[in-house]
């Protein structure tokens, strides 16, 4: 009984203490060193903006499988991943574009490019996200 006891203590106390059913992965993805915490994959939304009619290209990976987008702003990209990792770039028009994530009622802001030819990098995972330019 004595152990039984001693068992559930255990597990109770490793339990509150975030040690069991918890596990976080460091993943390098592309530039980016990323604590996977989760491989739930989730709807978001790229959204691209700033004045009409800026071109912008770039590539996702989304899961490890590469994706090629482009278009003009304003433009809305919807993703279901788990990470997505990607390289934006801004093609020609006045002005600067920026770039956000959008998850369930949260956005997050990540970027923007004002000169032609000038590119972000950026990654995103369980509502977290990390770019550089």
């Amino acid at each position: 009984m004595r152990i039984r006891y001693l068992a559930i203590t255990v597990l109770v106390a490793a339990v509150l203490m975030g040690g069991v059913g918890c596990t976080t992965q460091s993943l390098d993805v592309g530039s980016f060193n990323i604590q996977k915490q989760t491989s739930a994959k989730e709807n978001v939304i790229l959204k691209v903006e700033g004045d009409s009619g800026q071109a912008f290209s770039g590539t996702l990976l989304v899961d490890g499988k590469e994706r090629a987008i482009s278009g003009v702003t304003p433009a809305v990209i919807p993703i279901k991943g788990c990470i997505i990792v990607g390289t934006l770039e801004k093609n020609n028009g006045e002005g600067s574009i920026s770039f956000e994530i959008e998850r369930r009622s949260l956005t997050l802001g990540f970027g923007a490019l004002s000169q032609n030819g000038s590119q972000l990098e950026f990654a995103y995972h369980n509502g977290t996200v990390k770019s550089r330019q």
